[in-house]
Protein backbone atom coordinates (compact mmCIF):
# COMPACT_ATOMS: atom_id res chain seq x y z
CA UNK A 1 0.00 0.00 0.00
CA UNK A 2 1.32 3.40 -0.96
CA UNK A 3 1.26 6.20 1.54
CA UNK A 4 2.22 9.81 1.39
CA UNK A 5 3.44 11.60 4.46
CA UNK A 6 2.74 14.99 2.96
CA UNK A 7 0.40 15.98 5.77
CA UNK A 8 3.24 16.57 8.22
CA UNK A 9 3.64 20.33 8.35
CA UNK A 10 6.49 21.84 10.28
CA UNK A 11 6.09 25.31 11.64
CA UNK A 12 9.30 26.27 9.88
CA UNK A 13 8.26 25.06 6.43
CA UNK A 14 5.16 27.11 5.65
CA UNK A 15 5.26 28.21 2.04
CA UNK A 16 6.32 31.83 2.16
CA UNK A 17 8.83 33.24 -0.28
CA UNK A 18 12.25 33.08 1.39
CA UNK A 19 13.73 36.40 2.36
CA UNK A 20 10.54 38.40 1.70
CA UNK A 21 9.59 40.31 4.83
CA UNK A 22 5.94 40.35 5.79
CA UNK A 23 4.14 43.21 7.62
CA UNK A 24 5.95 44.15 10.83
CA UNK A 25 2.87 44.39 13.05
CA UNK A 26 3.83 43.39 16.59
CA UNK A 27 7.33 42.11 15.71
CA UNK A 28 9.22 44.67 17.80
CA UNK A 29 7.07 43.91 20.81
CA UNK A 30 7.67 40.16 20.35
CA UNK A 31 11.43 40.73 20.11
CA UNK A 32 11.40 42.81 23.27
CA UNK A 33 9.46 40.15 25.19
CA UNK A 34 11.65 37.35 23.81
CA UNK A 35 14.84 39.13 24.82
CA UNK A 36 13.42 39.45 28.33
CA UNK A 37 13.02 35.67 28.50
CA UNK A 38 9.33 35.17 27.71
CA UNK A 39 9.19 31.55 26.40
CA UNK A 40 5.97 32.15 24.44
CA UNK A 41 7.49 35.16 22.72
CA UNK A 42 10.67 33.19 22.02
CA UNK A 43 8.82 30.38 20.24
CA UNK A 44 6.76 32.91 18.28
CA UNK A 45 9.90 34.79 17.25
CA UNK A 46 11.47 31.49 16.20
CA UNK A 47 8.46 30.76 14.01
CA UNK A 48 8.70 34.18 12.42
CA UNK A 49 12.38 33.66 11.59
CA UNK A 50 11.56 30.24 10.17
CA UNK A 51 8.76 31.64 8.01
CA UNK A 52 10.24 35.03 7.16
CA UNK A 53 7.27 36.86 8.68
CA UNK A 54 8.22 40.43 9.55
CA UNK A 55 11.90 39.46 9.80
CA UNK A 56 14.50 38.10 7.40
CA UNK A 57 14.10 34.33 7.05
CA UNK A 58 16.85 32.65 9.05
CA UNK A 59 16.52 29.03 10.17
CA UNK A 60 19.57 29.24 12.44
CA UNK A 61 17.97 32.16 14.30
CA UNK A 62 14.73 30.19 14.47
CA UNK A 63 16.52 27.25 16.06
CA UNK A 64 18.30 29.57 18.51
CA UNK A 65 15.02 31.05 19.76
CA UNK A 66 13.37 27.62 19.88
CA UNK A 67 16.23 26.44 22.07
CA UNK A 68 15.82 29.35 24.48
CA UNK A 69 12.13 28.59 24.85
CA UNK A 70 12.70 24.81 24.98
CA UNK A 71 15.22 25.11 27.78
CA UNK A 72 12.52 26.86 29.82
CA UNK A 73 10.29 23.84 29.37
CA UNK A 74 8.05 24.98 26.51
CA UNK A 75 6.89 21.68 24.97
CA UNK A 76 5.98 23.24 21.63
CA UNK A 77 9.46 24.71 21.32
CA UNK A 78 10.99 21.37 22.30
CA UNK A 79 9.16 19.70 19.41
CA UNK A 80 10.20 22.42 16.94
CA UNK A 81 13.81 22.19 18.11
CA UNK A 82 13.70 18.40 17.76
CA UNK A 83 12.48 18.87 14.19
CA UNK A 84 15.38 21.23 13.50
CA UNK A 85 17.84 18.53 14.63
CA UNK A 86 15.94 15.77 12.84
CA UNK A 87 16.02 17.56 9.48
CA UNK A 88 19.25 19.51 9.86
CA UNK A 89 17.42 22.80 9.38
CA UNK A 90 18.97 25.64 11.33
CA UNK A 91 21.14 23.13 13.21
CA UNK A 92 23.47 20.28 12.32
CA UNK A 93 21.45 17.11 11.77
CA UNK A 94 21.67 15.10 14.97
CA UNK A 95 19.16 12.31 15.63
CA UNK A 96 20.35 11.84 19.19
CA UNK A 97 19.56 15.47 19.96
CA UNK A 98 16.25 15.17 18.13
CA UNK A 99 15.32 12.20 20.29
CA UNK A 100 16.36 14.06 23.44
CA UNK A 101 14.08 17.01 22.72
CA UNK A 102 11.18 14.86 21.48
CA UNK A 103 11.48 12.88 24.69
CA UNK A 104 11.43 16.00 26.86
CA UNK A 105 8.26 17.13 25.09
CA UNK A 106 6.72 13.67 25.38
CA UNK A 107 7.43 13.65 29.12
CA UNK A 108 5.13 16.67 29.29
CA UNK A 109 2.39 14.67 27.52
CA UNK A 110 2.86 16.60 24.28
CA UNK A 111 1.15 14.56 21.52
CA UNK A 112 3.51 16.04 18.92
CA UNK A 113 6.47 15.03 21.07
CA UNK A 114 5.07 11.52 21.46
CA UNK A 115 4.42 11.18 17.73
CA UNK A 116 7.90 12.46 16.90
CA UNK A 117 9.57 10.16 19.41
CA UNK A 118 7.49 7.25 18.11
CA UNK A 119 8.68 7.95 14.58
CA UNK A 120 12.32 7.94 15.69
CA UNK A 121 11.70 4.71 17.62
CA UNK A 122 9.98 3.06 14.64
CA UNK A 123 12.95 3.60 12.34
CA UNK A 124 15.78 3.39 14.85
CA UNK A 125 16.91 6.99 14.43
CA UNK A 126 19.00 8.07 17.41
CA UNK A 127 17.46 5.24 19.44
CA UNK A 128 17.24 1.44 19.03
CA UNK A 129 14.48 0.38 16.64
CA UNK A 130 11.42 -0.85 18.52
CA UNK A 131 8.04 -1.11 16.79
CA UNK A 132 6.20 -2.06 19.99
CA UNK A 133 7.41 1.07 21.77
CA UNK A 134 6.70 3.15 18.67
CA UNK A 135 3.08 1.97 18.59
CA UNK A 136 2.71 2.71 22.30
CA UNK A 137 3.87 6.28 21.69
CA UNK A 138 1.74 6.68 18.57
CA UNK A 139 -1.28 5.45 20.50
CA UNK A 140 -0.68 7.90 23.35
CA UNK A 141 -0.46 10.76 20.86
CA UNK A 142 -3.44 9.46 18.90
CA UNK A 143 -5.60 9.30 21.99
CA UNK A 144 -4.90 13.03 22.41
CA UNK A 145 -6.16 13.65 18.86
CA UNK A 146 -2.88 13.89 16.92
CA UNK A 147 -4.02 13.02 13.35
CA UNK A 148 -0.62 11.86 12.10
CA UNK A 149 -0.25 9.55 15.09
CA UNK A 150 -3.75 8.18 14.44
CA UNK A 151 -2.70 7.30 10.90
CA UNK A 152 0.48 5.67 12.19
CA UNK A 153 -1.47 3.47 14.58
CA UNK A 154 -3.56 2.48 11.58
CA UNK A 155 -0.45 1.65 9.57
CA UNK A 156 0.82 -0.50 12.43
CA UNK A 157 -2.42 -2.49 12.47
CA UNK A 158 -2.47 -2.80 8.70
CA UNK A 159 1.11 -4.04 8.48
CA UNK A 160 1.06 -6.03 11.72
CA UNK A 161 4.09 -4.33 13.22
CA UNK A 162 4.21 -3.77 16.95
CA UNK A 163 0.64 -5.14 17.12
CA UNK A 164 -1.24 -8.07 15.64
CA UNK A 165 -2.43 -7.36 12.11
CA UNK A 166 -6.03 -6.21 12.17
CA UNK A 167 -7.62 -4.50 9.15
CA UNK A 168 -10.74 -3.53 11.10
CA UNK A 169 -8.64 -1.65 13.64
CA UNK A 170 -6.52 -0.16 10.88
CA UNK A 171 -9.65 1.16 9.17
CA UNK A 172 -10.94 2.61 12.45
CA UNK A 173 -7.73 4.56 13.08
CA UNK A 174 -7.45 5.71 9.48
CA UNK A 175 -10.99 7.03 9.68
CA UNK A 176 -10.16 8.97 12.85
CA UNK A 177 -7.07 10.44 11.19
CA UNK A 178 -8.93 11.25 7.99
CA UNK A 179 -11.76 12.95 9.88
CA UNK A 180 -9.14 15.10 11.62
CA UNK A 181 -7.79 16.26 8.25
CA UNK A 182 -4.63 14.19 7.83
CA UNK A 183 -3.81 13.56 4.17
CA UNK A 184 -1.90 10.45 5.26
CA UNK A 185 -5.03 9.18 6.98
CA UNK A 186 -7.26 10.13 4.05
CA UNK A 187 -5.09 8.34 1.50
CA UNK A 188 -4.72 5.32 3.75
CA UNK A 189 -8.48 5.18 4.20
CA UNK A 190 -8.96 5.43 0.44
CA UNK A 191 -6.65 2.46 -0.07
CA UNK A 192 -8.70 0.42 2.40
CA UNK A 193 -11.85 1.20 0.41
CA UNK A 194 -10.06 0.37 -2.85
CA UNK A 195 -8.84 -2.99 -1.61
CA UNK A 196 -11.82 -3.88 0.57
CA UNK A 197 -9.60 -4.26 3.63
CA UNK A 198 -11.47 -3.85 6.90
CA UNK A 199 -14.44 -2.49 4.99
CA UNK A 200 -16.55 -3.39 1.97
CA UNK A 201 -14.85 -2.40 -1.27
CA UNK A 202 -16.23 0.94 -2.45
CA UNK A 203 -14.57 2.87 -5.29
CA UNK A 204 -16.80 5.92 -4.78
CA UNK A 205 -15.73 6.22 -1.13
CA UNK A 206 -12.11 5.74 -2.17
CA UNK A 207 -12.44 8.62 -4.64
CA UNK A 208 -14.09 10.81 -2.01
CA UNK A 209 -11.17 10.42 0.40
CA UNK A 210 -8.53 10.74 -2.29
CA UNK A 211 -10.19 14.03 -3.29
CA UNK A 212 -10.03 15.31 0.30
CA UNK A 213 -6.28 14.68 0.36
CA UNK A 214 -5.84 16.14 -3.14
CA UNK A 215 -7.62 19.32 -2.08
CA UNK A 216 -4.93 19.71 0.61
CA UNK A 217 -2.38 19.96 -2.22
CA UNK A 218 -1.11 16.43 -1.60
CA UNK A 219 0.59 15.70 -4.91
CA UNK A 220 0.27 11.93 -4.73
CA UNK A 221 -3.45 12.22 -4.07
CA UNK A 222 -3.74 14.61 -7.00
CA UNK A 223 -2.17 12.08 -9.35
CA UNK A 224 -4.28 9.26 -7.91
CA UNK A 225 -7.44 11.30 -8.39
CA UNK A 226 -6.40 12.16 -11.95
CA UNK A 227 -5.95 8.47 -12.71
CA UNK A 228 -9.34 7.68 -11.21
CA UNK A 229 -10.92 10.26 -13.51
CA UNK A 230 -9.00 8.91 -16.51
CA UNK A 231 -10.16 5.38 -15.77
CA UNK A 232 -13.62 6.21 -14.48
CA UNK A 233 -13.01 4.51 -11.13
CA UNK A 234 -15.27 5.83 -8.40
CA UNK A 235 -16.00 8.93 -10.47
CA UNK A 236 -17.35 9.52 -13.99
CA UNK A 237 -14.67 9.18 -16.65
CA UNK A 238 -13.50 12.72 -17.39
CA UNK A 239 -10.20 13.34 -19.12
CA UNK A 240 -10.43 17.09 -18.62
CA UNK A 241 -10.66 16.60 -14.87
CA UNK A 242 -7.82 14.07 -15.03
CA UNK A 243 -5.56 16.58 -16.75
CA UNK A 244 -6.52 19.27 -14.26
CA UNK A 245 -5.34 17.15 -11.34
CA UNK A 246 -2.20 15.99 -13.15
CA UNK A 247 -1.37 19.64 -13.82
CA UNK A 248 -1.74 20.53 -10.13
CA UNK A 249 0.68 17.76 -9.12
CA UNK A 250 3.08 18.67 -11.93
CA UNK A 251 3.05 22.27 -10.77
CA UNK A 252 4.20 21.09 -7.35
CA UNK A 253 7.20 19.45 -9.02
CA UNK A 254 6.00 15.87 -8.57
CA UNK A 255 7.56 13.70 -11.26
CA UNK A 256 4.56 11.39 -11.64
CA UNK A 257 2.31 14.39 -12.12
CA UNK A 258 4.69 15.66 -14.79
CA UNK A 259 4.81 12.25 -16.49
CA UNK A 260 1.03 11.90 -16.53
CA UNK A 261 0.58 15.44 -17.83
CA UNK A 262 3.16 14.73 -20.54
CA UNK A 263 1.30 11.55 -21.42
CA UNK A 264 -1.96 13.50 -21.72
CA UNK A 265 -0.36 15.84 -24.25
CA UNK A 266 1.32 12.94 -26.04
CA UNK A 267 -1.93 11.06 -26.59
CA UNK A 268 -4.25 14.09 -26.77
CA UNK A 269 -6.15 12.98 -23.68
CA UNK A 270 -8.18 15.87 -22.25
CA UNK A 271 -6.01 18.34 -24.16
CA UNK A 272 -5.12 18.77 -27.85
CA UNK A 273 -2.27 16.47 -28.85
CA UNK A 274 0.98 18.40 -28.59
CA UNK A 275 4.29 16.53 -28.84
CA UNK A 276 6.33 19.59 -27.91
CA UNK A 277 4.37 20.12 -24.71
CA UNK A 278 4.58 16.39 -23.98
CA UNK A 279 8.34 16.55 -24.50
CA UNK A 280 8.64 19.49 -22.10
CA UNK A 281 6.89 17.68 -19.26
CA UNK A 282 8.66 14.39 -19.92
CA UNK A 283 12.01 16.19 -19.66
CA UNK A 284 11.04 17.71 -16.30
CA UNK A 285 10.10 14.28 -14.92
CA UNK A 286 13.02 12.47 -16.55
CA UNK A 287 15.49 14.88 -15.00
CA UNK A 288 14.14 13.81 -11.61
CA UNK A 289 14.91 10.18 -12.49
CA UNK A 290 11.42 9.14 -13.64
CA UNK A 291 12.10 6.02 -15.72
CA UNK A 292 8.78 6.04 -17.57
CA UNK A 293 9.50 9.58 -18.79
CA UNK A 294 13.03 8.60 -19.78
CA UNK A 295 11.59 5.76 -21.85
CA UNK A 296 9.04 8.14 -23.40
CA UNK A 297 11.83 10.53 -24.41
CA UNK A 298 13.75 7.65 -25.96
CA UNK A 299 10.71 6.80 -28.07
CA UNK A 300 10.19 10.41 -29.13
CA UNK A 301 13.81 10.75 -30.24
CA UNK A 302 13.71 7.40 -32.03
CA UNK A 303 10.48 8.22 -33.86
CA UNK A 304 11.09 11.93 -34.39
CA UNK A 305 7.89 12.99 -32.65
CA UNK A 306 7.89 16.75 -32.27
CA UNK A 307 11.62 16.90 -32.90
CA UNK A 308 14.25 15.62 -35.31
CA UNK A 309 15.01 11.90 -34.99
CA UNK A 310 18.20 11.33 -33.05
CA UNK A 311 19.22 7.74 -32.30
CA UNK A 312 22.11 8.86 -30.14
CA UNK A 313 19.69 10.68 -27.82
CA UNK A 314 17.19 7.83 -28.06
CA UNK A 315 19.78 5.32 -26.87
CA UNK A 316 20.92 7.66 -24.10
CA UNK A 317 17.40 8.00 -22.67
CA UNK A 318 16.64 4.31 -23.14
CA UNK A 319 19.80 3.44 -21.22
CA UNK A 320 18.87 5.74 -18.35
CA UNK A 321 15.44 4.13 -18.12
CA UNK A 322 16.79 0.61 -18.62
CA UNK A 323 19.36 1.03 -15.86
CA UNK A 324 16.47 1.62 -13.46
CA UNK A 325 14.75 -1.60 -14.45
CA UNK A 326 12.31 -0.26 -17.08
CA UNK A 327 11.56 -3.41 -19.11
CA UNK A 328 10.20 -1.53 -22.13
CA UNK A 329 13.40 0.46 -22.40
CA UNK A 330 15.44 -2.72 -22.05
CA UNK A 331 13.46 -4.35 -24.85
CA UNK A 332 13.88 -1.26 -27.02
CA UNK A 333 17.66 -1.37 -26.53
CA UNK A 334 17.61 -5.05 -27.44
CA UNK A 335 15.82 -4.28 -30.70
CA UNK A 336 18.15 -1.37 -31.51
CA UNK A 337 21.23 -3.58 -31.14
CA UNK A 338 19.53 -6.45 -32.95
CA UNK A 339 18.85 -4.25 -35.97
CA UNK A 340 21.88 -1.97 -35.66
CA UNK A 341 19.71 1.19 -35.57
CA UNK A 342 22.15 4.05 -35.02
CA UNK A 343 24.57 1.67 -33.31
CA UNK A 344 26.79 -1.15 -34.47
CA UNK A 345 24.80 -4.37 -34.65
CA UNK A 346 25.61 -6.50 -31.63
CA UNK A 347 23.69 -9.74 -31.09
CA UNK A 348 25.28 -10.33 -27.68
CA UNK A 349 24.21 -6.89 -26.45
CA UNK A 350 20.76 -7.38 -27.97
CA UNK A 351 20.35 -10.77 -26.31
CA UNK A 352 21.49 -9.45 -22.95
CA UNK A 353 18.90 -6.67 -22.98
CA UNK A 354 16.14 -8.99 -24.19
CA UNK A 355 17.01 -11.46 -21.43
CA UNK A 356 17.01 -8.71 -18.80
CA UNK A 357 13.55 -7.57 -19.85
CA UNK A 358 12.24 -11.10 -20.39
CA UNK A 359 13.06 -12.03 -16.80
CA UNK A 360 10.79 -9.17 -15.75
CA UNK A 361 8.00 -10.69 -17.80
CA UNK A 362 8.21 -8.45 -20.87
CA UNK A 363 6.36 -10.41 -23.58
CA UNK A 364 7.97 -8.56 -26.50
CA UNK A 365 11.48 -9.42 -25.27
CA UNK A 366 10.48 -13.02 -24.59
CA UNK A 367 9.30 -13.30 -28.20
CA UNK A 368 12.52 -11.76 -29.51
CA UNK A 369 14.60 -14.23 -27.46
CA UNK A 370 12.58 -17.03 -29.00
CA UNK A 371 13.36 -15.66 -32.46
CA UNK A 372 17.07 -15.43 -31.64
CA UNK A 373 17.15 -19.08 -30.55
CA UNK A 374 15.18 -20.12 -33.64
CA UNK A 375 17.51 -18.27 -36.04
CA UNK A 376 20.75 -18.77 -34.11
CA UNK A 377 21.56 -15.05 -33.96
CA UNK A 378 23.89 -14.46 -31.02
CA UNK A 379 23.16 -17.92 -29.57
CA UNK A 380 23.43 -21.51 -30.69
CA UNK A 381 20.36 -22.44 -32.68
CA UNK A 382 17.96 -24.28 -30.36
CA UNK A 383 14.36 -24.78 -31.49
CA UNK A 384 13.25 -26.25 -28.16
CA UNK A 385 14.65 -23.20 -26.35
CA UNK A 386 12.93 -20.97 -28.91
CA UNK A 387 9.63 -22.69 -28.13
CA UNK A 388 10.21 -22.11 -24.41
CA UNK A 389 10.46 -18.34 -24.87
CA UNK A 390 7.68 -18.22 -27.45
CA UNK A 391 5.49 -20.01 -24.94
CA UNK A 392 6.28 -17.47 -22.24
CA UNK A 393 5.32 -14.60 -24.55
CA UNK A 394 2.24 -16.39 -25.89
CA UNK A 395 1.01 -16.88 -22.35
CA UNK A 396 0.77 -13.11 -22.09
CA UNK A 397 -1.20 -12.78 -25.32
CA UNK A 398 1.65 -11.98 -27.73
CA UNK A 399 0.07 -12.93 -31.07
CA UNK A 400 3.27 -13.50 -33.07
CA UNK A 401 4.51 -15.74 -30.28
CA UNK A 402 1.23 -17.68 -30.28
CA UNK A 403 1.58 -18.35 -34.00
CA UNK A 404 5.17 -19.47 -33.47
CA UNK A 405 4.07 -21.86 -30.72
CA UNK A 406 1.46 -23.43 -32.97
CA UNK A 407 3.93 -23.71 -35.84
CA UNK A 408 6.69 -25.38 -33.81
CA UNK A 409 4.36 -27.54 -31.75
CA UNK A 410 2.90 -28.94 -34.98
CA UNK A 411 6.39 -30.27 -35.73
CA UNK A 412 6.34 -32.28 -32.50
CA UNK A 413 8.87 -30.05 -30.74
CA UNK A 414 8.69 -29.77 -26.96
CA UNK A 415 9.90 -26.68 -25.09
CA UNK A 416 13.09 -26.86 -23.04
CA UNK A 417 14.51 -24.35 -20.60
CA UNK A 418 17.41 -22.82 -22.52
CA UNK A 419 21.00 -22.56 -21.42
CA UNK A 420 22.22 -18.99 -21.70
CA UNK A 421 25.62 -18.29 -23.30
CA UNK A 422 28.06 -16.90 -20.77
CA UNK A 423 28.68 -13.81 -22.89
CA UNK A 424 25.01 -12.87 -22.79
CA UNK A 425 24.49 -13.91 -19.17
CA UNK A 426 27.41 -11.82 -17.96
CA UNK A 427 26.09 -8.68 -19.61
CA UNK A 428 22.55 -9.47 -18.55
CA UNK A 429 23.56 -9.69 -14.90
CA UNK A 430 25.16 -6.26 -15.13
CA UNK A 431 21.98 -4.88 -16.73
CA UNK A 432 19.69 -6.55 -14.22
CA UNK A 433 21.65 -5.45 -11.20
CA UNK A 434 23.68 -2.34 -12.04
CA UNK A 435 24.38 -1.87 -8.34
CA UNK A 436 26.72 -4.86 -8.48
CA UNK A 437 29.18 -2.48 -10.09
CA UNK A 438 28.44 0.64 -8.01
CA UNK A 439 27.35 1.60 -4.53
CA UNK A 440 23.65 1.18 -3.86
CA UNK A 441 22.57 4.70 -2.90
CA UNK A 442 19.30 6.01 -1.54
CA UNK A 443 18.82 7.77 -4.89
CA UNK A 444 19.22 4.43 -6.66
CA UNK A 445 16.58 2.89 -4.38
CA UNK A 446 14.23 5.74 -5.25
CA UNK A 447 14.82 5.21 -8.96
CA UNK A 448 14.17 1.49 -8.65
CA UNK A 449 10.88 2.16 -6.87
CA UNK A 450 9.86 4.69 -9.52
CA UNK A 451 10.26 2.02 -12.13
CA UNK A 452 8.09 -0.49 -10.33
CA UNK A 453 10.78 -2.76 -8.88
CA UNK A 454 9.05 -4.54 -5.95
CA UNK A 455 9.98 -3.48 -2.44
CA UNK A 456 10.79 -7.09 -1.56
CA UNK A 457 13.42 -7.31 -4.31
CA UNK A 458 14.99 -3.98 -3.30
CA UNK A 459 15.08 -5.10 0.34
CA UNK A 460 16.99 -8.20 -0.77
CA UNK A 461 19.50 -5.96 -2.59
CA UNK A 462 19.91 -3.74 0.48
CA UNK A 463 20.50 -6.81 2.61
CA UNK A 464 22.92 -8.36 0.11
CA UNK A 465 25.06 -5.22 -0.22
CA UNK A 466 24.90 -4.50 3.50
CA UNK A 467 24.11 -0.81 2.96
CA UNK A 468 22.17 1.37 5.36
CA UNK A 469 20.97 4.96 5.54
CA UNK A 470 19.99 7.59 8.06
CA UNK A 471 16.30 7.57 7.16
CA UNK A 472 14.87 11.00 7.93
CA UNK A 473 11.15 11.69 8.18
CA UNK A 474 11.31 13.42 4.79
CA UNK A 475 13.15 10.47 3.23
CA UNK A 476 10.61 8.07 4.71
CA UNK A 477 7.82 10.17 3.21
CA UNK A 478 9.50 10.21 -0.20
CA UNK A 479 10.03 6.44 -0.20
CA UNK A 480 6.44 5.79 0.86
CA UNK A 481 5.29 8.02 -1.99
CA UNK A 482 7.20 5.80 -4.38
CA UNK A 483 5.61 2.63 -3.02
CA UNK A 484 8.12 1.41 -0.44
CA UNK A 485 6.53 -0.99 2.03
CA UNK A 486 7.25 -1.01 5.74
CA UNK A 487 9.66 -3.95 5.56
CA UNK A 488 11.90 -2.12 3.07
CA UNK A 489 11.95 1.00 5.24
CA UNK A 490 12.94 -1.00 8.31
CA UNK A 491 15.63 -2.92 6.40
CA UNK A 492 17.10 0.33 5.09
CA UNK A 493 17.29 1.91 8.52
CA UNK A 494 17.93 -1.09 10.79
CA UNK A 495 21.15 -2.30 9.14
CA UNK A 496 23.12 0.70 10.38
CA UNK A 497 26.20 -0.32 12.28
Amino acid sequence: MRYVLSAILFAFSIAITPGVAQPQAGVNEIITRAEKGDPDAQIELGRRYAEGRGVRQDHAEAARWYQMSAEQGNAGAQVLLAQCYEHGRGANQDYTEAVRWYRRAAEQDSPDGEEGLGFMQEYGMGVPQNSVEAVRLFRRAAEKGNPTAEARVGLAYEDGRGVAQNYTEAFRWFRKSADHGSALGQLSLAEMYKGGKGVQQDAAQAALWVRKAAEQADEIAQVDLGIMYAQGVGVPRDNTQAVSWFRKAAGLGYDKGQFNLGSAYYYGMGVPQDFREAFRWFVKAANQGNGASQFALGQMYERGEGLEPDMHEAVRWYRLAASQGNAEAQGSLGFIYLRGKGVERDYIEAGSWFLTAAKQGDAYSQYQLGAMYETGNGVSKDIAAALYWYGKAAGQGEEDASRAVRRLSALGIRPRVPSVPGSIEGRQRAHENPDAARQLTLAEIERLLKNGVPSKRIAEMVDRFGVSFELSREAEADLRKLGADHNLLVVISSRRK
